[in-house]
């Protein structure tokens, strides 16, 4: 709710020159002031300026606030600055000492607007650890729940146990059943998946690779199923691959044994 000061000080030889100016009485060129000062609170900015407003803006205002006044609006506009009320200069129009008058009223707004922030940040506060400890209990709730999946089939599938007495390297047990689940909903079966984890192996063995270069068993099975070149016309590729490396490189050039 906005409200306006009224000072005593007002009540001096500027009134006394409106009053007589405009043949008022001193009780009607005090209300010409309220309502000019009320406009004001949405219609100048702090310093008095009046924004985006000339005489007959505040005239029109004025008249809307006067009713059964016999004084013509624009008359009382212009008795203002010459009273030293409004101060004109090159056509821009101040409510004189406006920043004196309403002084009072600036700064309860800039104190609500610092109570407003003020508790708008203690909220905040109080929020960001309640949304930082939700989103934990929802991680952790799903963690708990991925984890469930496997253990609703206790321990592993007999399947993949198989897949994983074959497999070359035996790391990360839990999310290389995840993946295998997975293909298998995909429609993979476990025959093909465990022929190819054999086939990967006999490859690893026959080039000797070092542990460190064995795919991980989750890598095997992942979402870009590797597993697929140890599977059906590949094998024949691989198999090549794998003979050509075990013969002799030097075999082309001849005489070399």
């Amino acid at each position: 709710m906005a409200w306006i000061s009224i000072h005593d000080t007002i009540y001096g030889p500027k009134l006394r020159n409106l009053y007589k100016r405009l043949s008022c009485s001193e009780f009607e060129a005090v209300g010409i002031l309220v309502a000019l000062w009320h406009w004001g609170l949405e219609n100048a900015d702090r310093n008095g300026l009046i924004l985006s407003a000339d005489k007959n803006d505040i005239a029109r205002h004025l008249f809307g606030r006067g009713a059964g006044c016999n004084i013509k609006f624009l008359e009382i506009v212009d008795a203002l600055i010459e009273t030293g009320w409004i101060d004109e200069s090159n056509g821009t129009l101040y409510i004189h000492d406006w920043n004196v008058w309403q002084e009072q009223w600036y700064k309860a707004v800039e104190k609500r607007k610092s109570d407003a922030d003020r508790k708008r940040a203690k909220k905040l506060q109080v929020e960001r650890p309640q949304k930082a400890s939700s989103q934990a209990r929802a991680d952790e709730t799903k963690r708990l729940v991925d984890n469930s999946e496997i253990k609703k089939n206790e321990k592993y599938s007999d399947e993949f146990e198989q897949f994983w007495s074959v497999y070359p390297r035996r790391v990360d047990k839990g999310n290389a059943y995840k993946k295998f689940l997975t293909r298998t909903k995909e429609g993979w079966s476990g025959e093909e998946i465990i022929k190819a984890a054999q086939k990967y192996a006999d490859e690893c063995r026959k080039l000797h690779t070092e542990p460190q270069y064995i795919k991980h068993p989750k890598t095997f099975l992942s979402d870009a199923l590797p597993f697929k070149d140890y599977i059906g016309s590949g094998n024949n590729q691989q198999d090549a691959m794998v003979e050509a490396h075990q013969g002799n490189p030097f075999e082309k050039y001849g005489g070399i044994k």
